[in-house]
């Protein structure tokens, strides 16, 4: 199981970075269904990426971790979640 907050996988499984390869191949595979490439026909993974207007999965990823904590540093100092974070 993975949780998006800790950047760590729960139990037994694969590491994270190779999870996180097949995410990003089946990821590709989607887009290049969504502009209509089939096989004989190839383009290389950063021009797919600007054809589309997207990013590589793993840089979603990074942000969507790093988000919870700007939201606890805007807030005031006296909740607990600040508390942890400025004590750590």
């Amino acid at each position: 199981m993975f949780c998006p907050f800790s950047c760590t996988i729960v139990g037994p499984g694969p590491s994270p970075h190779s999870e996180l390869l097949s995410l990003e191949g089946f990821h590709r595979q989607q887009l290049r269904k969504v502009v209509s490439l089939v096989y004989p026909h190839k383009i290389p993974n950063d021009k797919l990426y600007d054809r589309t207007k997207t990013s590589p999965l793993r840089f979603h990823l990074l942000r969507s971790r790093w988000r919870p904590f700007g939201h606890i540093l805007r807030r005031s100092a006296g909740i607990p979640a600040y508390r942890f974070m400025s004590g750590w």
